[in-house]
């Protein structure tokens, strides 16, 4: 396990801000083109209507801050070589270029900036027409911390903690798992999973951590996040 404490120190974090192979197949989308003015025609709420994202955890919530409208974090296919990453977000005039990657338990997560101008809107729409591409297999915000944050802002990582309640095994969090299309990635002890967001799953580690929260035998579903660099 390279990350496990990261896990907890990063939920600390929060906790006192807020309470070799090429690729041949997987290719972006080419022949659709990403139109960037489609954007612009979207109805779209203004800046300051942005919501302020929180998850469930246990019998309280907590908060996570608004959207970072400047970058956003992604996944590639295991198969997508360094020059092919680079042409992909080239595909896409809403992305400005490629920063820093960080590595995960189970993924290496990739930090790509965006060009100035969007809303929070407009940028979950962009997360949703990556997650489209059959050369990305996750795509997830960055949040805004508050003031008081020992980190100005965090990353949403593909990967989330999962507690049992007692009586409940990993046979009971696997059906859950299979329906949500997630996978575990490590058992950590004390009834408690490293679970991994999968592409297709419709979820990212946020909503999947709220879908989870919300079945029987679940004591508590926290997402993972990643620090910026």
């Amino acid at each position: 396990m390279k990350r496990t404490s990261t896990i907890y120190i990063i939920g600390f974090i929060l906790s006192v801000a807020f309470t070799s192979c090429q690729l041949d197949s997987a290719r972006p989308i080419r022949n659709v083109r990403f139109d960037g003015n489609l954007l612009n025609r979207l109805q779209i709420a203004p800046d300051s209507l942005c919501a302020c994202n929180n998850y469930d955890f246990g019998k309280s919530g907590k908060k996570l801050g608004m959207l970072n409208l400047n970058q956003i974090l992604v996944e590639f296919d295991k198969n997508v070589s360094e020059e092919q990453r680079s042409e992909i977000v080239k595909d896409y005039n809403f992305l400005k270029g490629l920063s820093h990657s960080v590595q995960t338990n189970s993924a290496t997560l990739h930090t790509l900036q965006l060009k100035e101008g969007f809303n929070c809107n407009q940028v979950e729409y962009i997360l949703s027409v990556l997650e489209e591409d059959p050369a990305i297999q996750y795509s997830a915000p960055y949040f805004i911390a508050g003031a008081n944050s020992l980190s100005k802002e965090v990353g949403l990582s593909n990967e989330l903690l999962v507690t049992l309640e007692e009586g409940f095994g990993q046979a009971a969090l696997e059906e859950f798992l299979n329906t949500a299309k997630a996978e575990i990635v490590d058992a950590l002890g004390n009834n408690t999973y490293l679970v991994k967001v999968n592409k297709g799953a419709n979820k990212n580690a946020l909503e999947m951590a709220s879908f989870l929260s919300a079945r029987k035998g679940i004591a508590h579903a926290e997402p993972d996040f990643v620090l910026p660099m």
